[in-house]
């Protein structure tokens, strides 16, 4: 190497290029994870919102009237 490091024989003009690039090409990558982290979010919503959808509601009446499942829950309500 040179006394003057990795970028002594490199002028101004090619010091902005590189820089540039560089700065270029970590955006680009940051994005990349970025878009690999919010699948990977997703999917987890995905299953929390299926474990939601699944689950038993509260038992007994309520504001919107009785259960359309019977009386807790056993079995689908009757004059259907």
């Amino acid at each position: 190497m040179t006394a003057g490091g990795l970028m002594g024989g490199l002028g101004p003009r090619e010091r902005r290029w590189l820089l540039g690039f560089l700065i270029l090409g970590s955006a680009y990558f940051a994005v990349l994870l970025l878009q690999m982290a919010f699948a990977f979010m997703a999917g987890f919503s995905q299953i929390i919102l299926i474990v939601f959808l699944a689950s038993e509601g509260t038992p007994g009446p309520n504001r919107y009237g009785p259960s359309p499942s019977g009386p807790l829950g056993q079995g689908a309500a009757t004059g259907w």
